[in-house]
């Protein structure tokens, strides 16, 4: 549910600053989808319902986006447009951190609970990272709304199987790197130590939460919580 609260933060933050979109229907099935999440009771239908989340989140999302930016949906492997590929980007830097906390707290990176297991894929990482995947949302409405980063840092190439791959030149990826690492040297108050951290910290933070679950095997996991 966190992931979604967090989803619906930003669309909420839009809704209320522009009269020229209405996000109500994106944030009304984000909240039925989020009440239904909390009486789910088996894995399947959690990842069907986050699914659903994401889908109707990323409706509401492009709607935020200058009318340049062309994007219909979030798709990845490969990515076909330049928010796919800035997403598909910050996501895995945001990945990265966070398979890095869970190893630094003693949790196997590869034994999951919300993704499967699958060779060589750092599962657990992958699921502290879903709370923060609208970090790099954020962030990538800021960086194109603000013409920090615009289409020319982008080409696209057609794969033998005639799909689209969409590349970032270097100077996009070190404004975006940039960008990344200011926002997460920002600080949160911690739910559980309530002590002011930055965000990569927080993440190590998350990670210790899920390892003190695992042991107490004890529900009780406290989101970060953005505004």
């Amino acid at each position: 549910n966190a992931k979604i609260r967090h989803q619906k933060v930003i669309l909420q933050r839009a809704n209320l600053r522009s009269n020229h979109i209405d996000l109500a229907v994106s944030i009304t099935k984000l909240n039925q989808i989020e009440d239904d999440i909390s009486l789910c009771q088996q894995i399947n239908q959690l990842r069907g319902l986050e699914g659903n989340a994401a889908a109707v989140y990323f409706q509401g999302y492009r709607q935020l986006l200058n009318g340049e930016w062309q994007f219909k949906k979030r798709a990845y492997r490969p990515s076909p447009d330049p928010i796919n590929a800035m997403l598909s980007f910050g996501y895995t830097l945001l990945t990265e951190v966070a398979t890095s906390a869970v190893r630094a707290v003693g949790l196997d990176p590869y034994a999951g609970f919300l993704h499967d297991f699958v060779y060589n894929r750092p599962s657990l990482g992958l699921d502290l990272v879903e709370e923060f995947r609208p970090v790099i949302d954020g962030l990538i409405l800021w960086l194109v709304n603000s013409n920090m980063i615009n289409l020319k840092g982008f080409s696209t190439q057609v794969d033998a199987k005639q799909k689209r791959h969409c590349l970032m030149d270097d100077k996009v990826k070190k404004i975006f790197i940039k960008a990344y690492q200011d926002r997460m040297a920002k600080t949160h108050q911690h739910p559980v130590s309530k002590h002011k951290l930055s965000l990569g910290l927080c993440i190590i933070e998350q990670a210790r939460q899920i390892r003190k679950r695992i042991e107490s095997k004890q529900p009780g996991y406290s989101p970060l919580g953005f505004r």
